[in-house]
């Protein structure tokens, strides 16, 4: 019989034939003269059987020589087994090794996300990283296949730019030539122009904003969907929003269901996401916020919890639009019904994923987008040709923006917006490791990892708060000496445990108002290697509390320690003299 060479994901088409599989170790495990290999090859994961009886010996004994992650090449016969993942498994004859890898640094335990992602380039290779990309990579063709079968045609807008989009606040700047440009914050100007050559148009690409966000529904480089329409009003264009998103849903629910089984997402409610999705009004939407006891100024844009509330009252996405025009973009065409309304359009995902898509029907008429530009107090010569769309054969037209990142969270039921990017970019993060793969510097980290240490030996229970790289550290160095590590808490609470004294721990900008205060608390740790950690944790006690910190930079008006031992020294000073 021919040995055939295949994949994991094709051994259902190969039952009871010899074949050949390149792939990784994923795990090991024996059971007296039987040993079994779980391979994996990027298409999935089997379970390889070897016995003694079946195999040389040379064989049988890898075993004892293959480590997690050693890259191998293995034959045997593929024969169904519903026990086994995937439902078969490979009776090998034999195993060809082409690396023994060296001790891999991610186990099959527990480990920190800030470990994770600073091994995102290994974190790849884990069954549920895998399969949110695996499902990003559907969502991807799923819309290809949308727009094409639709009379879209695909475009590219340049990455370099030379005038902002979405405001200059979030732009980042490169020196162009002796001139200025800017990495792109959205297709969609150079979008409207393909539009009114082509009618219909997408664009699809990565997009950048400078934002000094952290939340886990933001990165500083994402990837956008972003169709136009010719003779397109709000309606039509919220038509093909909802059209669009339900075809993605409906397709992953179809294409993806062994990668939705792994990461154990409930897919009861992406059954319901198909047309009419909701469509409310802003004022609706304020409506609800205000009928729910929530503290919403009428004007101002939804947080991330206002859209969580908003969207638990309907089953599926819901569209708001029609939005105060003091708080859209200049090129938002203004409703005629009520000038003080742009014809936009967001779209809420439900179970918390917030905003999905925004986008609106664009001004068509060439003085008033004029006046807008001015208003909104930005050059007109490089926006120029933009407004050359509306002297020469102007028309009604809209598009909007789908973020790809937050909707394959939202499928796959991800937490944090990072996964579902390969190798995410936020204020900290510029590669799998930046700043030493922290937000603080190697020195720091290492010292910041002593006190931990330190700390935990001198029975202070410690609450660990803020940057991730901080986060590690302490509770490296706590775990080392054996000590305790509590979570950022909520509320006032006050953790004791075993006579321990309370010390958090926090770094990075806005910790100090935000966190510290939470705590009931006898002493602050402040650490730092870039940001004014210490002068915000003093700001949060408005210096009423002691605070010691550790820090590359001085702070005048507050104790400095140069060691670790100095931190340690200082606190134990502190709390002798109550």
């Amino acid at each position: 019989m021919e040995n055939m060479k295949t994949t994991i994901a094709q051994l259902k088409d190969y039952d009871g034939q010899e074949v050949t599989l390149n792939g990784w170790v994923y795990n090991l495990r024996s059971i007296g003269k039987i040993w079994f290999l779980i391979l994996r090859d990027g298409t999935g994961l089997v379970q390889c059987v070897v016995v003694k009886a079946e195999t040389d010996e040379a064989i049988f004994n890898l075993e004892n020589e293959l480590t997690q992650e050693s890259s191998v090449t293995v034959t045997g016969t593929v024969r169904a087994e519903p026990r086994s993942v995937g439902g078969y498994e490979l009776g090998v004859t034999n195993i060809e090794v082409h690396q023994i890898a060296d001790e891999y640094p991610i186990s099959h335990k527990e480990h920190g996300t800030d470990f994770l992602m600073n091994n995102r380039h290994l974190w790849l290779r884990s069954k549920n990283q895998n399969a949110i990309l695996r499902i990003r990579h559907q969502v991807i063709k799923a819309t290809r296949d949308f727009y094409d079968d639709n009379g879209f045609t695909l475009m590219d807008s340049p990455i370099l730019t030379g005038n902002s989009v979405e405001g200059t606040s979030t732009l980042f700047e490169l020196d162009y030539f002796d001139r200025s440009a800017y990495l792109t914050q959205s297709g969609q100007l150079y979008g409207e122009a393909s539009a009114m050559a082509f009618g219909k148009i997408y664009v699809f690409g990565p997009t950048f904003r400078a934002e000094k966000s952290k939340t886990r529904r933001h990165l500083t480089e994402f990837w956008m969907i972003e169709p136009e329409m010719a003779y397109c009003d709000l309606d039509e264009n919220m038509d093909w929003a909802e059209k669009h998103v339900s075809y993605v849903v409906q397709w992953c629910l179809e294409h993806c269901q062994e990668e939705l089984k792994i990461l154990e997402r409930d897919t009861s409610s992406l059954e319901k996401v198909v047309p009419p999705f909701p469509r409310i009004t802003y004022d609706e939407a304020a409506k609800i916020l205000k009928d729910k006891g929530v503290d919403f100024k009428y004007g101002s844009d939804f947080g991330g919890t206002d859209e969580t509330i908003i969207s638990e009252e309907f089953d599926r996405p819901v569209m708001i639009h029609r939005w105060p025009a003091d708080i859209k973009a200049f090129y938002m065409k203004r409703d005629p019904e009520n000038e003080d309304l742009a014809l936009g359009v967001d779209m809420i995902a439900p179970e918390g994923f917030g905003e999905i898509v925004g986008g609106g029907q664009r001004e068509d008429d060439h003085d008033i987008l004029l006046g807008r530009i001015k208003e909104h107090n930005l050059p007109v010569e490089p926006f120029q040709w933009y407004l050359d769309l509306r002297k020469y054969g102007s028309v009604p037209h809209a598009g909007f923006g789908l973020g790809l990142e937050r909707t394959v969270g939202w499928i796959c039921g991800t937490k944090h917006v990072r996964e579902a990017i390969p190798y995410p970019r936020t204020m900290y993060r510029i590669e799998p490791s930046d700043f030493g793969g922290r937000d603080i510097t190697d020195q720091v980290y290492a010292d910041t990892v002593a006190i931990g240490r330190l700390l935990a030996e001198n029975k202070f229970l410690v609450y660990c708060g803020g940057g991730e790289g901080v986060m590690e550290a302490i509770a490296k160095g706590v775990s080392e000496a054996k000590g305790t590590v509590v979570g950022i808490l909520k509320g006032t609470d006050k953790v004791e445990a075993n006579g321990h004294i309370n010390i958090p721990v926090s770094t990075g900008i806005g910790i100090g108002r935000n966190v510290i205060l939470a705590y009931n608390c006898d002493v602050a740790v402040a650490i730092s290697g870039k940001y004014g950690t210490l002068s915000e944790i003093a700001y949060a006690f408005q210096l009423e509390k002691p605070v010691v910190g550790y820090e590359t930079w001085d702070m005048k008006e507050l104790h400095k320690a140069n060691t670790p031992n100095d931190v340690i020294n200082k606190v134990n000073e502190l709390l002798n003299g109550r």
